[in-house]
């Protein structure tokens, strides 16, 4: 009787940790949240401008019906995907899979030469700019997408004013701008907007900004680049051009012909220094070894600088008049910035400030 019990507690907990562990893990592993949708909503600022069309998809075929959407305009439930369903023959897919990637859209208007499409991000600030610019300029329909991508979802959103949308960026009025869609500057009107594409297809895509209110001044901060060096090394080579004849052809391959090269002949060298205890004759060399006798030149120079600089004098003390005009000073004569109250005041430096 007890070995009956035995086999029966165990059968009875085998069975029925069996059927529960089944079905809990069943339940884990058929969750895939990378598969419940692509959509995602526009941010805040964009949905009163109503200059974009939000397809609410439960696929990863937002791509799609964008294109669509602009093909075929739906007067009324634009966002609805059933708008656009009995379309979906028109386009050619083949070799693009869902959900597209920006580096497929070149593919889809070589399936489909007759649209041309660009696609524009967000960035942190949620400012429109290019991500992907069609070199299409004269396809019969044109398609521009808004990218969104929010942790593994992307999705894209099309753009049915594109002159509504970015106006908010450059001001608060209602007025409309004329933008160019390889750059995003505004333009007055279609005549001026026309002049600047001749310019601006010439160049690679890019979004322009503008300095704001709080950082538009330039100005120079490289306060040490005004004092003069201690010590300067001027150098000047002189080369020779030497024929080669170990030039040879590849015909299978692009190839530049090198039938000269540059063979340095002479230099001349001077060390010159604001020191006036300092001073080095200028060198010149002519030969074959030209560039080996340069560099011996330049350590031996270098050595000789380093041997001057460990021998240094006092500093030089200033006339009264010097100090004077030291203690009074109200502004650096360097950076012409004012001199606070904490800070020190070199006196040196008034000794050389016309040097």
């Amino acid at each position: 009787k007890i070995i009956n019990l035995v086999f029966f507690f165990f059968f009875f907990f085998f069975f029925f940790f069996f059927f529960f562990f089944s079905f809990v893990f069943s339940g884990v592993l058929t969750y895939d949240p990378l598969r419940a949708s692509s959509y995602l909503p526009l941010p805040k600022k964009f949905r009163a401008q109503k200059a974009c069309i939000n397809i609410q998809n439960s696929d990863n075929k937002c791509f799609l019906y964008c294109i669509l959407a602009s093909l075929h305009p739906a007067e009324h439930n634009s966002q609805r995907v059933s708008k656009y369903t009995q379309y979906t023959d028109e386009l050619d897919f083949a070799g693009i899979d869902f959900p597209v990637k920006i580096s497929d859209v070149k593919r889809f208007e070589s399936n489909n030469n007759h649209i041309s499409v660009n696609v524009y991000g967000l960035d942190g600030d949620n400012k429109v700019f290019p991500l992907r610019i069609s070199s299409q300029i004269d396809a019969p329909h044109h398609v521009d997408l808004l990218y969104l991508n929010q942790s593994d979802i992307s999705h894209y959103v099309l753009i049915k004013n594109f002159s509504r949308l970015l106006s908010s960026q450059i001001s608060h009025h209602a007025h409309q701008m004329f933008f160019c869609k390889r750059c995003l500057h505004p333009c007055s009107s279609q005549d001026v907007l026309s002049k600047h594409l001749k310019c601006c297809l010439n160049h690679k895509a890019q979004a322009i900004k503008m300095p704001d209110s709080s950082n538009n001044i330039i100005k120079f901060t490289k306060i040490e680049k005004q004092l003069r060096l201690p010590f300067v090394i001027y150098a000047d080579f002189e080369s020779c051009l030497i024929k080669n004849h170990h030039a040879e052809r590849d015909g299978n391959s692009s190839w530049t012909e090198k039938f000269e090269e540059h063979q340095a002949c002479s230099f001349s060298i001077h060390t010159v220094s604001s020191d006036k205890r300092f001073f080095s004759k200028p060198i010149m060399y002519f030969g074959e070894d030209a560039g080996e006798v340069f560099l011996n030149t330049v350590t031996a120079e270098v050595k000789k600088i380093r041997s001057f600089l460990r021998k240094p004098e006092p500093l030089p003390t200033l006339t009264d008049e010097e100090e004077n005009e030291c203690k009074e000073a109200s502004h650096c004569h360097i950076c012409e910035e004012i001199i606070e109250t904490d800070d020190i005041k070199v006196r040196y430096s008034w000794k050389f400030k016309d040097i």
